[in-house]
């Protein structure tokens, strides 16, 4: 019970300082414009992480491939690297 009313206890809402709060229009104008490249700078990266998830068979074949070890490869991995990119396609 107790945790319970922990949870529901919360701190006052904090005001912005002054100095925030009387920001100039230019001021905000360039706070916002910041803002919005940081967001689509994350997006762009969440993109490029979901397609390095997607691809991770496609990438760990082809790193296979082109490692100096490549001609030592047993034939039943590189067979299950296909497999798995066939399943991907």
């Amino acid at each position: 019970r107790k945790a319970a009313l922990r949870l529901l206890d919360r701190p006052d809402t904090t005001e912005l300082p002054p100095s925030v709060a009387l920001l100039g229009a230019g001021d905000r104008d360039a706070a916002a414009t910041l803002l919005q490249r940081l967001l689509r700078g994350r997006a762009a990266q969440n993109i490029m992480y979901e397609g390095k998830v997607r691809r991770a068979d496609l990438i760990a074949e082809l790193r296979l491939e082109g490692s100096p070890e490549a001609g030592r490869t047993r034939p039943e991995q590189r067979n299950n690297a296909l497999v798995r990119l066939d399943g991907l396609l």
